[in-house]
């Protein structure tokens, strides 16, 4: 079995976006739409784990769904 483990640290304190520091939420929205869109899956399965510090059960799911919808901007093909 092949396995490929990939992890991106994000320093907070590097942005400086006065608008994503304001709020951590839209803060973690952002960078991970960003990497989702930008990653491509080939005929594979994943499992995505992401920190859930979001507490609040409507934060995780809208979070989940913007995560989701990214990743299938950039492999369609994967979402039958």
């Amino acid at each position: 079995m092949e396995l490929k483990l990939f992890f991106i640290v994000f320093e907070k304190e590097k942005c400086h976006s006065s608008y994503l520091n304001g709020n951590k939420h839209k803060l973690y929205n952002y960078v991970a739409g960003w990497m989702a869109k930008n990653i491509v899956l080939e005929n594979c399965e994943v499992l995505v784990r992401i920190d859930k510090s979001k507490t609040k059960q409507i934060l995780r799911d809208d979070f989940d769904n913007y995560f989701r919808g990214k990743l299938k901007e950039s492999s369609p093909h994967m979402w039958g």
